[in-house]
């Protein structure tokens, strides 16, 4: 399927092969700028599985970040007595790795709050960054780099069982330079409500994922509608588990927003626009 307003592709599992297939420019392997959080967000987990540590060295070093960012919050009340805030720790978490002519970026939502929840989303975002770096640089085509994101929820969801985690969302996303075009691909896949989204100077912000909720006449908030971990037994739930993919221009910005931020600012859930509009039109 796709989306004629924004030229956004997607497909579920079964027919991710007929997403659009583009040949790739040779991605390096040089680590530009990356962040991870919020606090030391998967520094910790990640030192536990990488082959190759030295991966983790430039992240949140850079003065004046340009290609890596990320930033966490709570949006909860804060407690009157102690002046914490409910749900602490927060357990949404991120990483942005830029190389050269190409960057990952990953975000987890854990189910619920508490440590326990966060070290979930720790090692959902650990355990794919871990088989993407091992295994990206073998692409050769944008389907390519869908099948190593599979491989890679996989590898994350495999690391929650080995942990004894809960459930978690997760979103992942590759930029990629395109050999046919001049210009950049983004191949996102992701299971829950965490989502991707680009900012084009000419169109404002789009959903990228929207094909992971698109069926769905109204949201609900308190359900992330998939998730990575034991949802049945040891098998993760994969009810909206979706492969993305559109062509980015320089100067394109890529973000992952949690619900934290893509319900409270979704047109619909607040109100501000009926489903019709706000889903046929991008988002100023």
């Amino acid at each position: 399927m796709t989306s004629p307003q924004s030229g956004v592709h997607w497909r579920g599992f079964t027919n991710r092969r007929d997403l659009p297939k583009h040949e790739l420019v040779q991605m390096g392997k040089n680590i530009c700028e990356a962040a991870t959080g919020p606090g030391d967000g998967v520094k910790d987990i990640f030192l536990e599985i990488a082959d190759d540590c030295e991966q983790i060295s430039k992240w949140n070093t850079a003065q004046e970040p340009r290609r890596a960012f990320g930033k966490g919050t709570s949006l909860y009340h804060q407690d009157p007595v102690s002046n914490c805030f409910w749900g602490d720790p927060v357990a949404d978490v991120y990483a942005v790795i830029a190389r050269e002519n190409s960057c990952i970026l990953a975000l987890a939502d854990g189910v619920s709050w508490g440590e326990k929840s966060r070290l979930t989303a720790r090692c959902a975002v650990a355990g794919c960054l871990q088989h993407l770096n091992t295994h990206l640089f073998t692409a050769n085509t944008t389907l390519d780099i869908m099948e190593v994101l599979y491989d890679a929820f996989k590898n994350a969801h495999e690391f929650i069982i080995k942990k004894d985690g809960l459930l978690t969302t997760l979103c992942a996303a590759v930029v990629c330079p395109l050999k046919d075009f001049g210009k950049w691909g983004l191949c996102v896949l992701n299971v829950g409500d965490s989502l991707a989204f680009t900012y084009k100077k000419e169109k404002g912000v789009q959903e990228v994922t929207f094909g992971s909720h698109c069926d769905i006449k109204s949201r609900d908030m308190r359900c992330p509608g998939g998730s990575l971990g034991p949802y049945d037994g040891n098998n993760p739930d994969l009810s909206n588990l979706t492969f993305s993919f559109t062509i980015l221009d320089t100067g394109d910005i890529v973000f992952l927003t949690s619900d934290g931020v893509s319900d409270n600012f979704d047109p619909v859930i607040s109100q501000c626009e009926n489903l019709s509009f706000a889903r046929a039109n991008s988002l100023n």
